[in-house]
């Protein structure tokens, strides 16, 4: 994630990858259908969890986000690991919790008291794919979102369909009057990054 006024990286993602045995890369679109709803999904993310809290203990000097998914949200053995990380300083405060807005999440009272413990630990929170199915900005301030992940469908055709630019910039609108932070995915060339620079910066 690159911070549009410094140009500088502000945020690195995890992303998890699997290598099978003839040492092709499979991509999780093809790992999590299976495995959704299971026990190898939690451990899985928590195993994921450890990797970046190494990492973060190695290098003090950088951010970290990890993609969480609402069931993650109520998992006991998810939030104790979350919660011993917070217990070091400076690891909470780096480790950023990506999750994708969904009705689950939306619906969940667990879910929602949770990410405010979280969020009081000092983890930030980021809503990923924003825009692409739900888009509750009311939960986002009840949760006290630190960053929304506008998704990349509408940023890709930001430059030739109206419409999407008309969203993408209410936006940013309502985000800047509610003190949250906005990222823009799949940024690919130049041409988006200077529309995204501008309504960012100056809308």
């Amino acid at each position: 994630i690159v911070d549009t006024n410094t140009l500088e990286v502000s945020h690195y993602e995890a992303l998890l990858r699997i290598i099978d045995k003839n040492g092709n890369i499979i991509l999780p679109e093809k790992i999590l259908p299976i495995i959704k709803g299971t026990f190898i999904l939690r451990n899985i993310t928590k195993y994921v969890l450890k990797i970046c809290y190494k990492k973060l203990q190695e290098q003090k000097d950088i951010k970290i986000n990890v993609n969480l998914n609402p069931k993650d949200m109520i998992d006991n053995s998810i939030l104790q690991l979350l919660k011993s990380f917070a217990k070091e300083d400076n690891i909470s405060n780096r480790l950023g919790l990506e999750i994708v807005e969904s009705e689950d999440l939306i619906n969940s009272k667990d879910a929602k008291e949770n990410l405010l413990m979280l969020k009081n630990l000092g983890y930030k929170i980021f809503i990923d794919d924003f825009g692409s199915v739900y888009s509750n900005f009311i939960y986002l301030t009840e949760i006290k979102t630190d960053y929304i992940k506008i998704d990349g469908s509408i940023i890709s055709k930001i430059l030739d369909d109206k419409i999407s630019f008309l969203l993408v910039k209410s936006i940013v609108e309502f985000e800047k009057e509610a003190d949250i932070k906005v990222i823009a995915e799949y940024v690919s060339k130049k041409e988006i990054f200077e529309i995204v620079k501008i309504l960012i910066l100056y809308f």
